[in-house]
């Protein structure tokens, strides 16, 4: 048996080293056949399997990606189509072709037009399931790019940005500075990444204990410009964490420092403020609320005084 064994693994060996003009043929046949009604989900893997190892030894990961993504394309009944999942991890954890997958997975989701929602719910769970644990600040650059487009699957990717990112404090700095960056360098495709920013800094996204300079600099990027409509769950989620926990109040002082003292955005704060205490039902609501509005008084003629108190200088006189 182990010999029959042998030779069957050596004819395989040999077909696909000397007969490459059948390779895209074979390529198409085994796009076909994983998916035979007659096979087993496991019976289907095994295929995935075979072809992925043969065509990676031959140096045609090309040939198993097109089939991750013909795969990932069809609909099967499933959220993500298991065989197109199994042959991009196949691709991502081998020694001499991981690379290639790493950078095929970035051109997909970095490139502007439409991505198959298959594809992209392949390529999330690749992320979460493989990339994350070898390469972790590359699974937070793919899922950020899947996040930001549209549709149910961006949804997908979001959720799973925010939970990677969430256990770790280094992805956490990674994905603020990330999102801030993008929302300064591009500010006619600002508001996505200014939309998406707002999710983590939210008290049930951040990591615990709060980091509170990544969060003052997420805050300050968030409120130093428009849509302030994304700011209400946002300021709203940690005025209740104050009111429930007192050692969250200094969200309060730090996010009131984050709008560098700007009137607007100062008395944006105050509005929804009065809005969340509104439907106050218990008196430390209230109580945060008062806080809250005194750090933004200081903040605002705090600042006015100061400046009313400098010397002016010649030019200013006249």
């Amino acid at each position: 048996m182990a010999t029959g064994l042998a030779y069957a693994g050596a004819v395989r060996t040999y077909f696909w080293t000397n007969f490459s003009g059948v390779r895209n043929d074979l390529r198409d046949w085994i796009g076909r056949a994983a998916g035979l009604r007659g096979l087993t989900t496991d019976d289907q893997l095994n295929v995935v399997v075979r072809f992925g190892e043969r065509a990676l030894a031959v140096g045609r990961p090309d040939h198993l990606f097109a089939l991750v993504a013909r795969w990932a394309d069809r609909a099967t009944g499933t959220p993500c189509d298991p065989r197109a999942v199994v042959a991009l991890e196949l691709g991502l954890g081998h020694e001499r072709f991981g690379g290639w997958f790493r950078k095929r997975m970035y051109e997909c989701v970095a490139r502007p037009g439409s991505l198959p929602d298959g594809l992209a719910r392949v390529l999330t769970t690749a992320c979460i399931q493989s990339l994350s644990t070898t390469h972790p600040d590359q699974a937070v650059v793919r899922l950020h790019y899947l996040a930001v487009r549209k549709g149910e699957a961006a949804g997908e990717a979001r959720e799973a940005l925010f939970d990677l990112a969430g256990r770790d404090r280094r992805l956490y700095r990674l994905l603020i500075d990330r999102l801030r960056d993008r929302a300064h360098r591009e500010p006619h495709w600002a508001e996505p990444h200014l939309h998406l920013l707002t999710e983590p800094l939210r008290t049930d996204r951040a990591p615990v204990p709060p980091p509170w300079p990544d969060l003052f600099l997420g805050w300050k990027a968030v409120f130093s410009q428009p849509p302030t409509e994304h700011w209400n769950p946002l300021v709203g989620s940690w005025l209740s964490a104050a009111a429930a926990d007192s050692t969250q109040k200094m969200a309060l002082d730090v996010m009131v420092g984050a709008t560098r003292g700007r009137a607007a955005a100062l008395h944006r704060l105050y509005a929804i403020a009065c809005g969340w205490t509104a439907s106050a039902r218990h008196p430390s609501q209230t109580a945060i609320a008062a806080l809250f509005w005194q750090y933004i008084d200081h903040a605002q003629y705090g600042r006015t005084e100061r400046r009313a108190a400098e010397p002016r200088t010649t030019e200013e006189a006249r």
